[in-house]
């Protein structure tokens, strides 16, 4: 994407639509993993579906648990760290490639490495394999959530919008490679015994 749009639409998204109401909802939905109540309640979460849940319960839970780690290590490991490309909240003063000095920034700027964006990516994996799971016609609406996310890493000053599409393209591609994988591998385990082989 050509610079000076991106500064143009981060500017629309970021800048432009800042009022306090925003700051402090955007600022706790990013947050919300790295709350110890949360992450409490999703422990219990976890473990109750694989004591007591269905077969299929267990089975999308793990689905969601291996989507997030593939792709959370994915866009670490082999995106992010060797690209390192700077956060806009880090380039706030002149002298960086692309000054942003009037950007709109909550909170602390996370740590090096903008592209992608894996909160884009991780909640893009989770929607894409709650989607496959969910049989209800309003299952387009796990994906409000990446979208949901997605926007407040740019609103809060920590991504450019390229990172957050970036994200949710490579987190999109991975979980559905991955399911796709995971339902070849059942039907081959599933497949029933050959005539030859029940006799045998």
């Amino acid at each position: 994407m050509p610079e000076h749009i991106e500064h143009t639409i981060f500017i629309f998204l970021n800048r432009d639509p800042a009022n306090p109401f925003c700051d402090h909802l955007f600022f706790f939905l990013t947050t919300l993993h790295q709350q110890k109540w949360f992450q409490i309640l999703v422990i219990l979460f976890v473990a109750t579906i694989f004591w007591k849940g269905t077969r299929r319960g267990k089975a999308w839970v793990l689905c969601i648990l291996l989507a997030i780690g593939i792709t959370d290590s994915f866009c670490t490991r082999l995106l992010k760290h060797p690209i390192d490309r700077i956060r806009p909240c880090h380039r706030m003063y002149p002298g960086g490639p692309m000054q942003v000095p009037d950007i709109h920034l909550v909170g602390n700027c996370p740590g090096p490495g903008s592209f992608p964006s894996n909160h884009a990516a991780n909640t893009m994996a989770l929607a894409v394999v709650c989607w496959q799971f969910t049989k209800s016609r309003r299952k387009w609406l796990w994906f409000i959530i990446p979208a949901l996310i997605g926007y407040t890493r740019i609103y809060l000053g920590y991504h450019y919008p390229s990172d957050v599409l970036g994200g949710w393209i490579i987190g999109a591609f991975l979980a559905w490679l991955f399911m796709r994988l995971t339902r070849k591998w059942n039907m081959a385990h599933d497949e029933p015994a050959s005539p030859k082989t029940a006799n045998s």
